[in-house]
């Protein structure tokens, strides 16, 4: 246990929930920015980004806490280690599907993401498999969940497709479950490849963003859409053009429908508006 003058604790304060407390800042300040606009799209982004970011800071915090308490019984124990799980036997589950909440932006459903994206065209299209129970939960209920915390950025377009191809290796091999998740992975994932470089006096939020989209797979899968036309932008402010910088990055935010707010729509949106502040405060100075 922590103790005054003792062994330091492990848990609680640690990066993991500084970085949600800045992303919780961050997102108070967008939605007031958003009020002030008058802007309702803008507002309803900004507080599903708040609550998103309250609860992975809560999150964070819980998961500093076990991590700690995980700690003290490897000292007392040998290391803990999360059993992984097995293999999804195929059978239905008797549980009721959950409603999909799209359309109602306050709404707090478990499962609230647009159902003409990748994964739930992929629920539509496995029929009964939808109900396969995979640890108590029809598999519908467990990829919505997936879906929705990309959705409200509780966790990264990346970790929801690392989670999913998890998923998937653990149905079936045979079903019609794991061959839709299977297309809804390739249409969601992109390639692996390095950072692009950018030019000597790029600046410092234009890397940042680069950085960002660069994080989200179907910016790479896709460069075209925000990734070629933001290197070109950073090539444009290395060579001291800074005339409507804020303006023409600020034109990479809606090249995705909402649709694909389960592949990282919301993310690169998110993305962008802190460029976007960022070279508008810069300008200011």
């Amino acid at each position: 246990m922590c103790r005054a003058g003792g062994r330091r604790c492990k848990g609680g304060t640690g990066k993991a929930t500084q970085a949600t407390r800045k992303q919780r800042s961050r997102a108070k300040q967008s939605l007031r920015d958003a009020k002030a606009s008058g802007d309702q799209d803008a507002i309803r982004t900004a507080t599903e980004r708040l609550d998103a970011a309250n609860e992975a800071h809560k999150a964070a915090k819980e998961n500093a806490m076990r991590e700690h308490d995980n700690h003290d019984a490897a000292d007392h124990g040998g290391d803990v280690i999360a059993p992984k799980p097995g293999p999804v036997a195929g059978v239905m589950s008797d549980k009721p599907l959950l409603d999909n909440t799209w359309g109602a932006p306050l709404d707090k459903s478990p499962v609230h993401y647009h159902d003409d994206g990748p994964i739930g065209t992929a629920v539509k299209y496995m029929g009964p498999d939808a109900r396969m129970d995979v640890d108590g939960e029809p598999l519908a209920n467990v990829v919505g969940r997936m879906a929705t915390d990309v959705v409200r950025r509780k966790t990264t377009a990346q970790q929801g497709v690392n989670d999913l191809k998890e998923l998937r290796d653990r149905l079936p091999e045979d079903s019609r479950a794991k061959q839709c998740l299977s297309t809804a992975i390739r249409n969601m994932d992109g390639p692996d490849t390095p950072v692009p470089q950018m030019p000597p006096g790029t600046p410092e939020s234009l890397r940042e963003l680069v950085g960002k989209l660069h994080a989200v797979p179907i910016v790479r899968q896709e460069p075209e859409r925000e990734m070629q036309p933001l290197l070109k932008l950073c090539e444009r402010a290395a060579a001291g053009d800074a005339n409507y910088l804020d303006v023409e990055v600020k034109r990479l935010r809606n090249k995705r429908h909402e649709s694909l707010g389960d592949c990282g729509k919301f993310e690169i949106q998110d993305a962008v508006d802190d460029a976007v502040k960022a070279l508008r405060e810069e300008e200011r100075k």
